[in-house]
């Protein structure tokens, strides 16, 4: 704004913006807005999410495959376990019946795609990751199409695509450049999709029952034959939301046949190799399972308990403002117990911090990425 003297004394006169310019200026703040609206708070575009989705993960598998071979700086020989396995599979021998390891077929099935593609060398291992990378993404895409805005659903695909790919342990520093336990970081993807899947109701308007089912009962089965831990997350999760959910208990009949027919398919005669080879390893208590063993770790870790406890707290004053209910409580609960349990499962220290990453990306999923109707006080 500006201020200019006239020719007579004693008057001022002023110089206001032209209506040209508050016109521009007031649509550019409208579209900013409206881009951030869109990106936050309304449903996902499909063409939008895979287009970005595509980018990220076509940069990735580029970023993998253009060196032509595999480096392995930390743990080396969990990467050549995999190879070998993948090699008795190739070679037409049966996990749990020529060979014995306690997990499922899956880690050494996507190694020996890529054997298939690319001959028997080391390198063949990123191949079937990044083909694995492929249908992650696809599975990813589904699950949060209508349950997430386009901002949180591209970046929690990206994150999904990017734990299958990413040459390190979770929670390790970066220089670990590492391809070791590569199913872990399968199996925390698998369950991340599925939790969405079944603890994040649609949007309003969107009933994706035929592919949230489709993709859920995909994961199901890929977690039971990835590793035995994980379908245990899977299962109970699945039980848990039949009692909680009013979005799945509105489809209770089709998953409960996926509940019964993935329960069915664990407990065939033709996994009694698979099942022996697991209780083989309970039975080598290379786990310790005390109490007094799982009340150190539960202390030696404080500062990850004090995070999940504020949003557990977080999910109660959601619940108290009716922008949540309480089955949301009791599913942040459950993400926090199954993430310390497979914390107990393994040795490394640092995989717990992916739970509480992922635990605050569901209570904020549940603030900015849903758009439920508040609840009955």
């Amino acid at each position: 704004m500006m201020m200019s003297y006239r020719n007579k004394p004693g008057r001022f006169s002023i110089d206001m913006p032209s209506k040209t310019k508050i016109d521009h200026d007031g649509n550019t703040n409208d579209i900013l807005l409206s881009f951030v609206h869109a990106c936050l708070f309304e449903p996902a575009k499909l063409s939008l999410l895979i287009a970005a989705s595509g980018v990220v993960l076509l940069a990735s598998m580029w970023l993998m495959l253009s060196p032509g071979v595999i480096y392995s700086r930390d743990m080396v020989w969990d990467l050549l376990f995999n190879l070998e396995g993948a090699w008795r599979l190739y070679k037409g021998l049966v996990l749990h019946v020529d060979f014995h390891y306690p997990m499922g077929t899956l880690p050494f099935a996507v190694t020996a795609l890529g054997f298939q593609i690319v001959g028997i060398k080391p390198f063949a291992f990123v191949v079937g990751e990044c083909i694995l990378a492929a249908v992650i993404t696809a599975l990813a895409v589904v699950a949060v199409k209508d349950r997430l805005p386009t901002l949180p659903g591209f970046l929690f695909v990206s994150m999904c695509a990017m734990l299958v790919l990413v040459p390190m342990i979770i929670g390790d520093d970066l220089s670990g450049y590492t391809f070791a336990m590569a199913y872990t970081r399968f199996g925390w993807s698998g369950v991340s999709m599925l939790c969405v899947i079944l603890f994040i109701e649609p949007h309003r308007g969107r009933d994706p029952s035929l592919t949230g089912l489709a993709a859920g009962s995909v994961l199901t089965f890929g977690l039971c034959y990835l590793k035995i831990t994980y379908f245990g997350v899977a299962v109970a999760a699945i039980c848990l939301v039949l009692l909680t959910a009013p979005h799945i208990r509105r489809h209770w009949l089709p998953w409960c046949a996926v509940l019964l027919l993935v329960t069915l398919v664990a407990l065939a005669p033709i996994n009694d190799g698979y099942r022996g080879d697991i209780i083989t390893a309970i039975g080598s208590r290379r786990i310790n399972w005390t109490p007094r063993a799982v009340a150190a770790k539960l202390l030696n870790n404080g500062v990850e308990q004090s995070w999940v406890l504020v949003e557990i707290l977080v999910l109660l004053y959601l619940v108290s403002e009716r922008r949540a209910a309480f089955s949301d409580v009791l599913s942040g609960l459950f993400i926090a117990i199954f993430g310390f349990f497979c914390y107990l499962r393994t040795p490394r220290r640092e995989l717990y911090h992916y739970t509480r990453s992922w635990h605050c990306c569901f209570t904020c999923g549940l603030e900015i990425g849903s758009d439920r109707p508040p609840t009955a006080p």
